[in-house]
């Protein structure tokens, strides 16, 4: 019979475990520099170690793409509510479609925004306002990791 070694310290249980977060303190409490990187399945079912993606993707060459909460009706109720058609492109007639171009961060928040296309009057100052303000969306997936992934909307403004 094999001789157990004595043991000082009893291992944790699964119940004291279950709450646990991985950290950069060692067991005796000491500082390192080490990170938890998150593991993704590449398609052949080996697992790598992704490093944080700062790219920006293009919509279209992402494996999910960004979802606003509740859909593209939730969408269009966010901007019917939060637009405003500027009083001096009332006055002067403009009408016509602003384009502009956002990132979509890892945690759904909106970055970057930019015009692509305006049509002056204010409607371009006000589209790009009304994107900032937008509520958090679902991220973009790319190998079943959020990532950072370039929108481009086009908002009209249109007088009755």
């Amino acid at each position: 019979m094999v001789a157990q070694p004595d043991v000082e310290e009893i291992p944790p249980s699964l119940n004291e475990l279950k709450d646990a977060v991985v950290g950069q303190v060692t067991q005796s409490g000491a500082a390192t520099q080490e990170s938890a990187t998150p593991i993704a399945a590449t398609e052949a079912g080996a697992a790598t170690v992704a490093a944080t993606d700062n790219h920006v993707y293009d919509a279209g060459s992402i494996e999910k793409y960004p979802e606003f909460e509740g859909g593209m009706a939730a969408w269009a109720k966010f901007i019917q509510r939060n637009l405003h058609y500027p009083d001096r492109a009332t006055e002067e007639g403009t009408q016509g479609k602003v384009f502009v171009s956002f990132v979509i961060e890892r945690d759904g928040s909106i970055s970057d925004v930019t015009l692509i296309k305006g049509i002056g009057g204010g409607c371009d100052e006000e589209a790009m306002r009304v994107i900032k303000k937008s509520p958090r969306w679902k991220p973009g997936l790319q190998h079943h990791i959020p990532v950072r992934v370039r929108y481009t909307m086009p908002l009209s403004f249109m007088l009755n």
